[in-house]
């Protein structure tokens, strides 16, 4: 975050500052030198003009030399270096971090408006998906470092089979999907959280073969929801995964949490289904790939006892994953 906090210095906030925010706005300090505030083109404010406004408020008095304080504002202006930053950031923050200039702004600019101050309008009318996703989600490096603390690491995935075949019907028991998710940074994204899904379709025979989903991990609304977002290999189809948001034990970390799937089935049609994710102590995603596919009721628990010490009462823990819908199919899936 580039917001400084209470007793920390001007110095200290503009370290914080990442590389890739400083060359956002160097991009906006040279065009705010050859714009005025409302992006029209006009007189360009010259950089002696624009030094002496910064410098004469909090800046000459953290930093009472001139010559090293214009020292740092020639640096920035070259290599986008990180003295003295925070000065250059709030100023254009103010100025730029608004719906009139945004919306006033060209593209590239919007995107280093963006990217410098993790601005976005959430009064635009853009439909498009990106727009929508924007918002409806909370984005950003500091929902990322939450969500990595508390949901990063290896997954066990359970939840009812949607075939209901007839080897459930003979044996007395029901078939229940286990799959394995990984959560991690995204790659070559600092503030995105992907995850990977690996689940045995129940028609694929070999037991080294699975199917691959791939997604971003948004955060809804006000932070109280979960939702996984991806595509699913080699059927191309969207799953979607929406989850309570829980609250992290004393390590910081999740340990258990449910959700609502949709999903497109192997039989050419989309099925939504409770699931609950329970984390795993393996070392490596790959140890978790000879567990995944289709298992019996007394299978998975024999299977689950073992590998979760402290596991709670399994058929307690199988109830939340039991799609209970009120008033003979009139109501809604609820999860709670």
């Amino acid at each position: 975050m580039a917001k400084k906090i209470k007793g920390e210095t001007s110095e200290q906030a503009s370290e914080k500052l990442s590389e890739s925010r400083r060359l956002a706005l160097l991009m906006l300090a040279h065009h705010y030198l050859a714009r005025n505030k409302d992006g029209k083109a006009q007189r360009p404010i010259s950089r002696k003009e624009w030094f002496e406004a910064l410098y004469s408020g909090q800046w000459k008095r953290e930093q009472p030399k001139r010559e090293k304080a214009n020292k740092d504002f020639s640096n920035f202006l070259q290599v986008a270096s990180s003295q003295s930053a925070h000065f250059i950031y709030m100023d254009l923050k103010e100025k730029m971090a608004t719906r009139s200039y945004y919306q006033a702004a060209s593209a590239p600019v919007r995107k280093a408006i963006e990217a410098a101050f993790e601005y976005r309008d959430r009064n635009a009318k853009d439909s498009s998906i990106a727009a929508t996703l924007e918002k409806v989600t909370e984005q950003g490096k500091p929902f990322a470092d939450e969500l990595l603390g508390g949901y990063g690491g290896l997954w066990d995935v359970i939840r009812y089979s949607a075939h209901g075949d007839q080897t459930h019907e003979l044996r007395g028991e029901a078939r229940i999907m286990r799959a394995s998710m990984k959560v991690s940074l995204a790659v070559n994204e600092g503030d995105e959280t992907a995850f990977e899904l690996r689940y045995r379709p129940h028609q694929t025979l070999k037991s080294d073969g699975f199917h691959v989903s791939k997604g971003s991990v948004l955060v809804l609304g006000k932070a109280d929801h979960l939702l996984f977002m991806g595509w699913e290999s080699p059927t191309n189809y969207p799953i979607l995964i929406v989850a309570p948001k829980e609250v992290p034990g004393a390590d910081g970390k999740v340990d258990f949490f449910r959700g609502l799937v949709v999903r497109h089935h192997e039989r050419r049609y989309m099925f939504a289904s409770r699931v609950m994710f329970l984390r795993s102590s393996v070392s490596s995603f790959d140890d978790l790939n000879p567990k995944i596919g289709m298992s019996f009721h007394s299978e998975l628990k024999e299977a689950l006892q073992a590998e979760h010490q402290g596991l709670m009462d399994f058929d307690s823990l199988m109830n939340n994953i039991v799609n209970r819908v009120g008033s003979d199919g009139r109501s809604g899936l609820l999860i709670k």
